[in-house]
């Protein structure tokens, strides 16, 4: 039988994905140019993550995949760093999916938990 109950918190990173790509940035000493020449995004795409903005300025940034991994590259990140400060900033669900999995839980089981903390749910059926 599955670990988790309902109206279970989760541990979720509070830091958005702009404001960790803000921090690697200074950590890094990195300008939009390097990170832009590094990871093989265009400085516009930059500066809108950073800025938390959409391509037409109407709304936040909502990060891809592809995206993301583009920068842990030009980051240097080691697969574990790129998950735990870009892909957990973006996806904050993701953290918890191996545990969900680990634990057997059913899709109504994980899908409360995920709504119960406010983060997207799995599927299509609600």
């Amino acid at each position: 039988m599955a670990s988790y109950l309902p109206k279970q918190h989760l541990n979720i990173n509070l830091e958005s994905f702009s404001d960790a790509v803000k921090r690697l940035m200074k950590e890094k000493g990195m300008t939009q140019e390097k990170l832009a020449e590094r990871s093989g995004l265009d400085t516009q795409t930059i500066s809108r993550i950073r800025n938390n903005r959409n391509s037409r300025g109407t709304g936040e940034y909502i990060a891809t995949e592809p995206v993301i991994m583009a920068l842990g590259v030009g980051f240097g990140l080691s697969s574990t760093e790129w998950k735990e400060q870009l892909l957990y900033a973006a996806f904050p669900e993701r953290n918890h999916w191996d545990s969900f999995l680990d634990n057997h839980l059913d899709i109504d089981q994980i899908n409360d938990i995920l709504d119960e903390n406010g983060l997207p749910t799995l599927g299509n059926t609600k």
